[in-house]
């Protein structure tokens, strides 16, 4: 068994172990993820537009940048409108979004995280969503019907 001085050290060293303990889980809780955004990549300006018929890419922006994600968990991406087709990266911090030439109406494109402290957004999720106006493409020029001159000098 253990005498009075062998539980002294045996305490000694838990209460090191729960200093540990609370230690790493403030720097977890200091790398967690605390906000997720994602803005419009390319395109001028990058206004959270895209054209029918055409497709925009969208990167999420996470902070603090290396905000760490709960284990096994990725960001996804969903859309209001199921006509848009969302083309994610492999590692879900970027989406492509297409939107079909007879689309017309403006749709919400939703990105989620789930953070590795629990304490942050609900239940440790976190979203990120804004609104994709559609525009319509330009109208094709007038064909040229004819041609003709003046003079313009003497």
């Amino acid at each position: 068994m253990f005498d009075h001085e062998d539980r002294k050290t045996l305490h000694k060293i838990l209460h090191e172990v729960e200093c540990i303990h609370e230690d790493v889980k403030r720097l977890l809780r200091y790398i967690a993820l605390h906000k997720i955004d994602f803005i419009q990549v390319g395109g001028n300006p990058m206004n959270y537009s895209i054209q029918a018929g055409s497709s925009g890419t969208f990167q999420a922006v996470f902070t603090p940048p290396n905000g760490t994600q709960a284990p096994g968990t990725s960001p996804s991406w969903s859309c209001s409108d199921p006509s848009i087709g969302l083309t994610p990266s492999a590692d879900g911090t970027s989406v492509v979004a297409a939107v079909p030439a007879s689309n017309t109406a403006s749709f919400t494109l939703t990105l989620s995280a789930t953070s590795s402290d629990p304490t942050q957004g609900v239940s440790g999720v976190l979203t990120a969503v804004h609104t994709i106006t559609v525009t319509q493409p330009p109208p094709p020029p007038t064909p040229l019907t004819g041609v003709d001159f003046v003079q313009t000098a003497g």
